[in-house]
């Protein structure tokens, strides 16, 4: 009886071993990148009329070996944000490995979001190719436009600036006919000019929208006459007159 669960064990072993031995190994197949990389320059915010150069590299997927025109052909286009083409450019060439367009300003008339499109192909026209899109926007500075609350905050603190600068000439004014000007008004009306032409240059960086810069700029021309020349001329006339009551 031994003997025969003995057997039956024998027999139940080596079948498990036969099934195990039939079952296919796992294969673990690894598949290498192919194609065509393309390493562009990732605007964000780019300058409105004004020309910009980009550039990218093309480099072979499957090796990591950089490719120049007389491997590829590439172009490029650039479309606004309603799918119109504002540039394009059928073929690109390449400095050695380095691809670059020069697109003029003249594209960049509009504040919107731009899209570029480059495309690469083998120069038999089907071993490998590759695609990149960028998106950037176009500004008036070139820089990330001013948010809500900072463009409420900076309008608030043009009228406060300039308030100043009117109540500081104002108050010299009205020493015009006593021709008693005193040193103190002076360094507030150069104070309050000084301060409103930081302002200027502060808006000229962060918000150089043409048709508000010309109104900042012809302030800035009365601010000046006002807080610096008129004021000046009363405060030396108050010396001629303190001067000729002192004789």
């Amino acid at each position: 009886m031994k003997t025969k669960k003995l057997y039956s064990f024998f027999f139940l072993f080596l079948f498990c071993i036969a099934f195990v031995s039939a079952v296919p190994p796992v294969q673990t197949t690894v598949v290498a990148p192919q194609g065509l990389e393309i390493e562009a320059t990732n605007f964000e915010y780019l300058e409105q009329n004004t020309s910009h150069v980009f550039r990218f590299r093309v480099y072979n997927a499957t090796n990591n070996v950089y490719l120049n025109d007389t491997h590829i052909n590439c172009s490029m286009g650039i479309i606004n944000n309603e799918g119109t083409y504002v540039y394009q450019q059928p073929v690109v060439t390449a400095t050695g490995y380095k691809f670059a367009v020069v697109v003029d300003g003249g594209n960049f008339s509009e504040v919107v979001v731009y899209h570029q499109g480059i495309n690469c192909i083998t120069n038999d026209g089907v071993t490998a190719g590759g695609v990149k899109t960028l998106s950037f926007e176009v500004t008036h500075t070139g820089k990330e436009p001013l948010s809500g609350n900072v463009l409420v905050l900076f309008i608030l603190l043009f009228f406060i600036i300039a308030g100043i600068a009117i109540y500081s000439f104002m108050w010299v004014l009205n020493k015009f006919a006593t021709l008693d000007v005193t040193l103190n008004q002076i360094v507030l009306s150069y104070s309050s000019f000084g301060i409103y032409l930081m302002y200027y240059y502060f808006a000229n960086y962060y918000w150089a929208n043409a048709f508000i810069m010309d109104l900042l700029y012809s302030f800035l021309w009365v601010c000046g006459f006002m807080n610096l020349f008129i004021v000046m001329v009363l405060f030396v006339l108050t010396l001629i007159k303190q001067f000729g009551e002192m004789a």
